[in-house]
C-alpha cells in the first residue's frame, strides 16, 4: 500500500484573529490527528499566520514554500481544515489549482467535503469561494472599526509571526495580549540601538549584530526595524504602547538624519542603470554606490554598483564599473539591437496557428448578467451560479489566451537614427531614461557583460 505524502497548510488572517479567534495551533493540531488517523506521512507544516486568504501565492511564503516543494515532486495531497483556509479569492484558487493539476497533486478539507472530479463539484467550490470572497469584502470596514479599539486599548493585535526583533507577545492578568520585551533577545536590541544612536550609523549596528550575535538578515529588513516606531514605545500614534528600546527623541534624530542622507544621495547623483543590473550569485538588484578619485590633481565621482549582501551573505565580490558598463553598450548597442530584430522576425515568420478566444464573449455575457442583477430580473442564488461559472470559464479562456505580440518598431526606429551621437548631448537623468526605455536587463558573469535583455 502507498502512503501518501501529505503538506499540511495552516493560515490565519489578522482580521480572522481579531473576530473569531482562530487559531494556527488548533488547525495544527486537527491535521496531524487527520494523518495519524488515515495514515500519511506529514511531509511538512506550511503555516502562514497573520496573512488574508485573499492574497496571491507569492505574497503567501508559506504557501509559496508548499508550491515550489509540489513542483518538485515532493507531495501527494495537500490538507487543510477548511475550503477558506485555502483561498478566499476564486481567481488565485484557479491560479494554484493549474499547478496542482498539473503535478497531479490533489488537496482535501479535512472539516468539509468537496468533489473536485465532477462539473457540479467544481462548481459547488466555485460559488462558496464567492461567496466567502464576498463576506471578505463586507466586513472590511467592521475589521478597522475592531483594530481601531484594540490599538487604543495598547493590545498586539498585529498578524503574523514576525514580532518585532526584541519583543514577544504575552497575555496580561485579563486575557489580552500585550508586546514586551523578550528576555532571550533584550541583550543584543539594546546594544543595536546604542551603536546606532551613538554612531548614528546603521551599518556598524549591522556588522555589530552579524560578529557578536551571528544575526543575519536583509537590508530591508535592518532598515524596517531602524524605522520602526516600537523601539521609541509607539505604534500607529498610540504612546506608551510598550516598553522602548530608545527614547523618542534619540529615535527621532536617528529618522531625521537617515532622510537627510537619502535626500543627499538623490541629489549627489544618478545612477544609469539602478534597477537593471541583478547579482550573478544571489540573483537581487544591486544598488549603486560611488567613491571619490583623483586623476591628475582633479577629483572626481567613480559610480558602481554592488550586492546589498556584499558584507553578509552573498559571495559575489566585483562592483561593475558604470562608467565601463555605459561604454560597453554604447559600443555595441548597435549590433546588439539588429540581432534582436533578426531573431524577432526569425520567430514570426513561423507558421502558427492563431487559435479563436472566446474571452470577448464571456466577457460580454458577464456584463449582461450583471444587468441583470441589478436591474431585480433573478434571484441571488442564481446569479451566484452563474457568475461562478462564467468566472470559471473566463479564468480559463485567459488562461489559454496567446501572450500579445511584441512590437519592436521603437527598436527598429532607434536603429535609423544618430543615438550615438545625440547620447553625448543628454543630461544624466536623460540618459537613465534612454536606457530604461530600451534595455530590461544587464546580465554580468564576474565582471563582464554577458547578455543584454530588451523591453517587452
Amino acid at each position: 500500500m502507498t502512503i501518501l505524502r501529505a503538506g499540511l497548510y495552516e493560515r490565519v488572517s489578522t482580521e480572522e484573529q481579531a473576530l473569531r479567534g482562530y487559531s494556527i495551533e488548533t488547525q495544527i493540531d486537527n491535521l496531524t490527528e487527520y494523518c495519524e488517523k488515515n495514515k500519511l506521512k506529514i511531509v511538512d507544516h506550511y503555516t502562514d499566520e497573520g496573512i488574508s486568504g485573499a492574497k496571491p501565492p507569492l505574497k503567501r511564503p508559506s504557501l509559496q514554500r508548499l508550491l515550489d516543494d509540489v513542483q518538485a515532486g515532493k507531495i501527494d495531497i495537500i490538507l487543510f481544515t477548511k475550503l477558506d483556509r485555502w483561498f478566499r479569492s476564486v481567481k488565485e484558487y484557479f491560479k494554484v489549482q493549474e499547478i496542482l493539476d498539473k503535478h497531479g497533486v490533489q488537496w482535501r478539507a479535512i472539516h468539509e467535503n468537496y468533489d473536485t472530479t465532477t462539473a457540479n463539484g467544481q462548481m459547488a467550490i466555485t460559488i462558496f469561494l464567492a461567496v466567502a470572497q464576498n463576506e471578505r469584502d463586507r466586513t472590511a470596514e467592521r475589521i478597522k472599526v475592531v483594530f481601531e479599539h484594540k490599538r487604543k486599548n495598547k493590545e498586539a493585535c498585529f498578524g503574523g509571526p514576525n514580532k518585532p526583533m526584541g519583543y514577544m507577545k504575552v497575555k496580561d492578568e485579563n486575557g489580552i495580549r500585550r508586546l514586551v520585551k523578550d528576555p532571550e533577545q533584550e541583550q543584543m536590541t539594546q546594544e543595536f540601538w546604542d551603536i546606532l544612536v551613538k554612531k548614528n550609523n546603521l551599518a556598524a549596528a549591522v556588522r555589530h549584530m552579524l560578529n557578536e550575535y551571528g544575526v543575519s538578515k536583509s537590508h530591508k529588513t535592518w532598515l524596517r526595524i531602524a524605522r520602526s516606531p516600537f523601539y521609541c514605545g509607539m505604534w500607529e500614534g498610540i504612546e506608551d504602547f510598550c516598553e522602548p528600546y530608545v527614547s523618542k527623541k534619540d529615535w527621532l534624530m536617528v529618522q531625521e538624519s537617515a532622510e537627510r542622507r537619502r535626500q543627499d544621495t538623490r541629489a549627489k547623483g544618478v545612477y544609469l542603470f539602478s534597477g537593471m543590473i541583478r547579482c550573478p550569485e544571489c540573483g537581487m538588484i544591486l544598488c549603486g554606490t560611488y567613491k571619490y578619485n583623483v586623476r591628475k590633481g582633479e577629483k572626481y565621482r567613480y559610480q558602481t554598483y554592488r550586492c546589498r549582501f556584499k558584507f553578509t551573505t552573498c559571495t559575489y565580490k566585483h562592483s561593475p564599473s558604470e562608467i565601463k558598463t555605459e561604454r560597453w553598450l554604447l559600443k555595441n548597442l548597435r549590433p546588439l539591437l539588429e540581432k534582436e530584430i533578426h531573431e524577432h522576425e526569425l520567430e514570426k515568420a513561423k507558421p502558427k496557428k492563431k487559435p479563436k478566444s472566446k474571452l470577448p464573449a464571456l466577457k460580454e455575457r458577464q456584463r449582461r448578467l450583471n444587468v441583470m442583477y441589478m436591474a431585480g430580473n433573478m434571484s441571488d442564488a442564481d446569479y451566484l451560479k452563474e457568475d461562478a461559472e462564467l468566472k470559471l470559464a473566463i479564468a480559463k479562456a485567459e488562461s489559454e489566451a496567446p501572450p500579445p505580440e511584441r512590437d519592436i518598431t521603437p527598436l527598429q526606429e532607434l536603429l535609423k537614427t544618430d543615438f550615438e551621437g545625440i547620447y553625448k548631448t543628454l543630461e544624466p537623468e536623460e540618459k537613465r531614461r534612454f536606457w530604461r526605455s530600451i534595455i530590461k536587463e544587464i546580465k554580468f558573469d564576474n565582471k563582464d557583460i554577458v547578455d543584454v535583455i530588451f523591453c517587452d
